[in-house]
């Protein structure tokens, strides 16, 4: 008897010049198409059965996506802008040391070479370091599709794990990350492990501004690895407003983040093992942060 060798499915793959010309594709081929940038995601994703797509989009000659500019303070980071030419940019560094400081912990240079915001931000890993630095600092994610645009606040663009709010027509244009006030400095905390280069069990964000009287003028804490999405509790947040920061606020603030928390168990960490992990880290990013110190950790 002779065997037939199996069917593989049909891909089509398209390069429009234009966003104009992409957006036009997402609104023919739907569900039916998949965005491709950098391709450090999708690649993964696609070998692995937990995405398909008849029609696979390119984005990498799209212009006017890939810039890094500072306006009405607000970063504004484009959809292909590389993590590493964020990693690297001036204004960055400057106006948000953190999130340059965390891009140099977010896998290898060759990922960071590749890998863009709009690919990052779209694949809405749970452990993915950046949205946790996103949700602290209030970012918001832009869109575009053939009726319009529209801006997403990272509180509700991220939805369930690998899913978010995009409507399978649209795509993202940015990521606008407002700059910290003057007297606000923050921490990134990241935890690993197994190798460096792997990805995060758990990752917490800690901003802290002073008022002049030495009490908390704001104080914004997200975990990563938490939860499907990243976790920020404004509430809790909002109790330590006027109030001085000692090693029990920042007790009580970490237990109500683990009471909120609700991680799975993977090959990095069993559910019960992040619960312990994560007030440390919560802790550990609100004093390096009450302290000044505008940088990231890796543990």
């Amino acid at each position: 008897m002779t065997m037939s060798a199996p069917t593989v499915p049909r891909v089509d793959l398209h390069c429009p010049d234009t966003v104009e010309e992409a957006l036009t594709l997402l609104a023919e081929h739907g569900d039916d198409a998949k965005l491709v940038a950098g391709g450090t995601a999708f690649t993964i994703l696609w070998r692995t059965g937990l995405i398909s797509a008849r029609h696979l989009i390119g984005c990498t000659k799209l212009p006017g996506l890939d810039g890094i500019t500072t306006t009405d303070g607000v970063v504004s980071l484009g959809a292909l802008a590389r993590l590493r030419s964020t990693e690297v940019s001036g204004q960055v560094r400057e106006r948000l040391p953190v999130l340059a400081a965390a891009l140099g912990h977010v896998g290898n240079l060759r990922v960071r070479n590749a890998a863009t915001w709009g690919g990052n931000v779209a694949e809405a890993d749970n452990t993915s370091d950046l949205p946790c630095l996103l949700a602290a600092l209030g970012a918001d994610v832009h869109v575009r599709s053939t009726s319009g645009t529209r801006t997403i606040p990272v509180a509700e663009f991220f939805v369930d794990y690998f899913e978010t709010a995009l409507a399978p027509e649209e795509l993202v244009t940015e990521v606008r990350v407002p700059i910290p006030a003057t007297r606000c400095a923050g921490s990134y905390v990241k935890f690993v492990s197994r190798s460096a280069e792997d990805r995060t069990c758990l990752g917490v964000a800690a901003f802290v501004e002073h008022a002049e009287d030495g009490t908390c003028e704001t104080v914004r804490v997200a975990a990563i690895g938490a939860g499907p999405v990243p976790l920020r509790i404004p509430e809790v947040e909002h109790d330590l407003h006027g109030a001085e920061l000692t090693i029990e606020s920042m007790r009580e603030l970490a237990g109500r983040y683990v009471a909120a928390a609700d991680p799975l168990s993977d090959i990095r960490g069993s559910a019960e093992f992040r619960l312990q992990v994560l007030p440390e880290l919560v802790i550990e990013a609100l004093t390096r942060a009450s302290a000044g110190h505008n940088g990231a950790v890796l543990l």
